[in-house]
């Protein structure tokens, strides 16, 4: 209801409207049709005409090594001809694709780790449909398992260092606690990112809509119809922050008649992935329960999970004004493990906490390796460091990663054989249902 986002409210409208006498309405106009037929009647916020992965976006070299039905391991050429011995496998959010990891050369945690001297895996996720609605956590967690033993198997190592984010930072979350109470866990570090195991009633102003009654209807919608679709959960972030992410794209392409910019970040924000039902319910179970937290209350199978038996070195970071995983939260998360912890505070967003280069003169984050009970006094003690976590982040991993080796002459081996170029296809695939 706010007068500026209708015309007649809205002095920059009218003004745009006197001086392209009448182009500016046309063109929203055509703007309104096309989203509503062409992107669920959601504004768009980006121009996708030039960005395409595997071309401008997710360009850096490297070979799918192994594959299974939820996921494909992608493995990176080394720039370097000394690498450190133990890789590291980043697992990226289950419901975005993976290329966050990967954007641009400027703009790349896969291409600094491999400027580290680092032997870099990355998970790239299936887009699944209504056949896979009973992939699960546990479904997820199990075909991770399978990539760390490829990863292992191609270096010739016993372990690997973990890196997983939001999402993807629950179920790999799990599957440590699976894998450690088979005694068999080949990890060997964990880092988690803005990644948050319960959701407390004041984390969030969506916390205050939160209930039992609620949480059940929206599980039977998504289990109905098998799965939740990219774009209904898009929308959901979307009106947690409606002014700077609905009205202001109404006024620019509708009332103005814009055209949305280009911008690298909100492609990939806007390149959907589905949630299946039975991972959906897993989350909202987890959120309002706090289930991982607890010893023994969730299960993979059979086997009862335990966070406190993960014991291996693990680095935490969140973001300070993390609008959809409250840092707060992500501080709890990292309260529920055990072993030497080290928690990292980023001075900017959610997706802005990710893409933190070095390059970016203004970044500082805050550090501390004490883990006091309350985030506030955490936040109190921590040390505030100038730049990005991520210099801060390669130091601790190549600490762990092992003595240096010769780069692989190729990707793969024997067993696990190079399949098809990086990007590989599973990014590639859509999030609109197959007829």
């Amino acid at each position: 209801i706010a007068p500026c986002n209708s015309l007649l409210g809205n002095p920059t409208a009218l003004r745009r409207l006197r001086e392209t006498r009448g182009a500016s309405l046309m063109s929203g106009a055509k703007n309104i049709l096309d989203d509503w037929r062409n992107n669920h009647g959601i504004p768009r916020q980006v121009s996708g005409a030039n960005f395409s992965v595997g071309n401008n976006l997710a360009t850096t070299p490297g070979q799918v090594v192994f594959r299974n039905e939820v996921l494909e391991l992608i493995q990176y050429e080394n720039p370097r001809s000394n690498v450190y011995r133990r890789p590291v496998v980043m697992v990226s959010a289950m419901i975005n694709k993976y290329y966050a990891l990967d954007m641009t050369p400027d703009r790349s945690l896969v291409r600094h780790c491999l400027d580290q001297g680092l032997q870099v895996f990355v998970v790239s996720w299936a887009n699944p449909q209504v056949e896979h609605a009973h992939w699960g956590i546990e479904h997820y967690g199990r075909a991770v398992a399978e990539a760390l033993t490829a990863a292992s198997d191609i270096t010739r190592c016993d372990a690997v260092n973990l890196f997983a984010l939001c999402s993807g930072g629950m179920a790999m979350s799990a599957m440590a606690a699976w894998l450690s109470a088979r005694g068999d866990s080949p990890i060997h570090s964990m880092t988690i990112g803005v990644c948050m195991l319960e959701m407390a009633a004041t984390d969030m102003e969506m916390s205050a809509f939160a209930n039992e009654a609620l949480y059940e209807r929206v599980k039977k919608r998504s289990q109905k119809h098998g799965i939740l679709r990219g774009h209904e959960l898009e929308t959901s972030i979307l009106c947690m922050r409606p002014r700077d992410l609905i009205w202001s794209q109404v006024v620019n392409n509708y009332l103005l008649g814009e055209e949305p910019p280009e911008f690298d970040l909100l492609y990939w924000n806007n390149d959907w992935t589905n949630l299946p039902a039975a991972l959906h319910a897993d989350v909202i179970d987890m959120f309002s329960t706090g289930s991982l937290l607890e010893p023994g209350c969730m299960q993979f199978g059979d086997v009862p999970l335990d966070l406190t038996s993960v014991t291996c070195d693990k680095y935490f970071v969140a973001g300070r004004s993390d609008h959809i995983t409250p840092w707060e939260a992500c501080y709890r998360t990292a309260s529920g493990f055990s072993g030497e912890r080290r928690f990292v505070l980023s001075d900017s967003g959610h997706i802005q906490t990710l893409l933190n280069s070095p390059a970016k003169s203004r970044a500082r984050f805050f550090r501390s390796d004490v883990m006091p009970d309350s985030a506030g006094d955490w936040l109190r003690c921590a040390e505030t460091v100038n730049g990005s976590w991520w210099s801060d982040w390669a130091t601790w991993l190549k600490e762990r990663s092992g003595t240096m080796r010769r780069r692989p002459t190729r990707s793969g081996n024997r067993r696990y054989p190079g399949i098809c170029a990086a990007p590989g296809t599973y990014v590639h695939q859509s999030s609109e249902f197959r007829e």
